[in-house]
């Protein structure tokens, strides 16, 4: 079995599968469209995409795996040299229906037509001629460094992240630990007023321990989300206070509060 990660396929398989830790306010997908660059009219395409969930911002990326001097001057640099020139305004509509489908407000998607993108290098480790090579194209960098455990599953390790997008402070709930109740295997979360009124039919939608669940609001104020039997996830965290509560609102169908993983004691 490899100890390392071979392929860029197998690199941004990796990166899709932990996007929601990686950019937790945003929406990360493959994305092979082409662009023209504006100097010669060739042909350029995009490895993955990246659009905030407000869809105020969204990035071109090119996925690359560290390999040697040579293959970062003559492959790399024309690369994202021509990214970085390309006009991918006829790619604009693809990446609307796909954020769409992905949950994003469908208004606020079609702010994306008059967006211009930005860029990311996505390596696999940290290089300096890399970096030097971004940074004179205007591009951003993110390294996830994989990393093999025991069982031969790889997990990805943060080395530099120039970009994660933020959510709209607007868009952010904070419920006090003192507030939430634990019984029936379940926390009894209480929602603030304003939130109350979004709701239809009584009833929101949670996304929490990577699975939705449509709840409604108890007579005591409160939404009950099941705990899960995993002592990692992100529901066991509330329950014994090593994550804060933190819920990013969103409201289309109905309203959506996703949770945002805040640890509350970090090392160093």
């Amino acid at each position: 079995m490899p100890k390392n990660i071979e392929t860029e396929e197998h690199f941004e398989n990796l990166l899709v599968a932990n996007s929601d830790m990686i950019f937790p306010h945003a929406f990360l997908f493959k994305f092979k469209g082409v662009g023209i660059t504006r100097t010669t009219e060739e042909r350029t395409h995009a490895d993955m995409c990246l659009v905030s969930h407000d869809c105020t911002q969204w990035w071109i990326i090119e996925v690359e795996l560290v390999k040697n001097r040579y293959y970062t001057i003559e492959e790399i640099q024309p690369q994202i040299a021509r990214q970085a020139d390309a006009d991918w305004s006829r790619v604009t509509k693809d990446i609307v229906k796909i954020v769409i489908e992905m949950g994003a407000n469908a208004n606020d998607a079609k702010q994306l037509h008059e967006i211009e993108p930005k860029f990311i290098l996505l390596i696999n480790e940290i290089d300096k001629l890399m970096l030097e090579i971004a940074d004179d194209h205007d591009f951003k960098v993110v390294a996830m460094k994989p990393l093999m455990g025991d069982k031969g599953n790889f997990a990805l390790i943060p080395m530099l992240q120039q970009v994660n997008p933020k959510p709209p402070e607007k868009s952010i709930i904070r419920i006090k630990g003192e507030n939430i109740d634990v019984s029936a295997n379940c926390l009894w979360i209480p929602l603030p007023k304003n939130i109350k009124k979004k709701l239809k039919k009584n009833k929101c939608m949670v996304s929490i321990d990577g699975t939705h669940h449509i709840l409604p609001l108890h007579p005591n104020g409160k939404i009950a989300i099941p705990i899960s039997k995993n002592k990692n996830s992100q529901s066991s965290g509330l329950a014994y206070r090593t994550l804060r509560c933190v819920f990013e609102s969103e409201v289309d169908e109905i309203l959506n509060l996703k949770f945002v993983e805040e640890k509350r004691w970090k090392y160093g």
